[in-house]
């Protein structure tokens, strides 16, 4: 069984600001932010609203983030085009002054369903969410508006389980590196420990343009190594697949990507990667020398 709660409502006003909005402690199979402006000179536009709540916004509790803790408002709104596999919906506040403009945004718990149309109960994983071990808080950084909305407000309702389900769910922060073209660069996903690797999520500065011409992605090709052997893959696999398993266009022109290594609701995990207590790492080969950013979602059994 699950449960509905209307956790908070907050205008945070003109000026930056910085809260903690403290949620229950009990398993979180997700967390709706509901965000909602009226537009000062018709500005009200997806690119303002996503400006106007740039973040930092992450899930913590007592034993530290369990939501990456540089997301910004653009990095989760990319990650849920992926992981439902639809961008949020933006009802468009650009018509007239004051109209209102809101989107929603969710921090899911479990894995991804099959099927992107299950409606809300799609939201719950009856086998993976966020355990927090202390009282949980979102946190959410807010910039000064910048005189171009009047008005804005974020409804935080989170979808509580009432028993804990089988595994917790927990991301390594969105960790940015420069990449090397002679050598790969390294992730720590974990070690020492066992978990499972159940989702990652990536943003490379550059991508190919549209038409695969003299130009190269930052991520040409990656590996995953567990104790110091490739595994999943033999050897490192083109940039090219990685793209057309993650990427929302099955094209290799996108920025943002998205690995899910398991499905809601009855498949049973045998696709994640079990770090057996190694060191588990992702390593990538850049196309070119610049910046790539990477996080992981872990599962491990909930005792």
């Amino acid at each position: 069984m699950v449960f509905l709660k209307y956790d908070a409502y907050w205008t945070p006003g003109a000026s930056a600001v910085t809260r903690d909005i403290e949620l229950q402690k009990a398993p979180i199979a997700a967390i709706i932010m509901s965000f909602d402006e009226l537009g000062s000179g018709a500005a009200a536009t997806i690119a303002n609203t996503k400006t106007q709540w740039a973040g930092p916004i992450y899930l913590k509790d007592g034993g530290g983030d369990i939501t990456p803790r540089s997301w910004t408002f653009t990095d989760i709104y990319e990650y849920n085009a992926r992981f439902f596999g639809k961008k949020p919906q933006f009802y468009d506040g650009t018509a007239a002054d004051n109209k209102l403009a809101k989107i929603d945004l969710i921090l899911p718990g479990g894995r991804p369903f099959h099927s992107p149309q299950q409606g809300l109960m799609g939201l719950v994983d009856p086998f993976v969410g966020f355990v927090p071990q202390g009282t949980p808080y979102l946190h959410m950084e807010v910039p000064a508006d910048g005189n171009s909305i009047d008005t804005r407000n974020v409804k935080i309702t989170t979808i509580y389980m009432d028993a804990k389900p089988r595994y917790a769910k927990k991301w390594t922060d969105f960790a940015s590196q420069t990449m090397s073209t002679t050598g790969n660069t390294y992730w720590l996903i974990c070690e020492g420990i066992r978990q499972s690797l159940l989702e990652a999520f990536f943003y490379q500065t550059s991508a190919y343009n549209g038409t695969l011409t003299a130009d190269s992605a930052s991520i040409l090709k990656f590996i995953f190594e567990l104790g110091g052997k490739n595994i999943l893959t033999d050897g490192e696999v083109p940039g090219a697949i990685l793209g057309s398993l993650m990427d929302e266009n099955v094209t290799t022109n996108d920025l943002y990507l998205h690995l899910a290594l398991s499905h809601a609701p009855w498949d049973n995990f045998q696709h994640c990667i079990r770090s057996l207590g190694k060191r588990l790492r992702f390593g990538v080969l850049g196309g070119t020398a610049d910046a790539v950013k990477a996080a992981f979602a872990n599962i491990e059994p909930v005792p």
